[in-house]
C-alpha cells in the first residue's frame, strides 16, 4: 500500500531512504517500483485524493479529489441529466460515489443531494425521472 511521507524540502530524498530502510528493518512489505517511489512534491496523490501543500507557508493545505474522479462524476451526472432518467440502481451507485468523493475532501457539499439519492436508491421514491432536487 501507499506510505505517504512529509518532510522539509531541505532534507531532499535522504528521509525517503531512511524511511525505506526503517520499513525494511521492521519487515514491512512495500513497493520498490519507481512509479511508487516518487520524488517529494508540493502536491501529490494519496488514497485517491490530491494533497496540495504548495501554500502551506500561508497556513493553507488543500485536499481535493483526483481530477479523474471529478471528470468521471461529471460525465455520469451529465448523462443522467441529458437522459432525464435515474433508476434506483443508478441512484444507489451515484450516491455511493458522491459519498466517497465527499469523504475524500472532508466537505459537506455532496450531502445536500444525498437525501434525494438515498430515497431513490432505497425504493421510497419509485420514480425513474429526475426530480427538481436532483437537477
Amino acid at each position: 500500500d501507499d506510505y505517504p511521507q512529509l518532510d522539509l524540502e531541505a532534507s531532499g530524498n535522504n528521509s525517503k531512504e531512511v524511511a525505506e530502510e526503517l520499513l525494511n528493518l521492521l519487515g514491512w512489505r512495500f513497493s520498490t517500483k519507481e512509479s511508487k517511489r516518487l520524488e517529494f512534491a508540493g502536491q501529490f496523490e494519496v488514497l485517491g485524493a490530491v494533497l496540495d501543500l504548495t501554500k502551506s507557508n500561508l497556513g493553507k493545505i488543500i485536499v481535493k479529489n483526483k481530477p479523474s474522479r471529478i471528470s468521471d462524476l461529471s460525465e455520469t451526472v451529465s448523462t443522467i441529466v441529458r437522459n432525464g432518467v435515474l433508476s434506483p440502481a443508478e441512484a444507489a451507485k451515484l450516491r455511493g460515489r458522491f459519498v466517497f468523493a465527499e469523504s475524500q475532501i472532508f466537505g459537506r457539499v455532496g450531502a445536500v443531494m444525498a437525501p434525494s439519492f438515498r430515497a431513490r436508491a432505497s425504493g421510497r421514491d419509485l420514480s425513474s425521472f429526475l426530480t427538481a432536487s436532483m437537477s
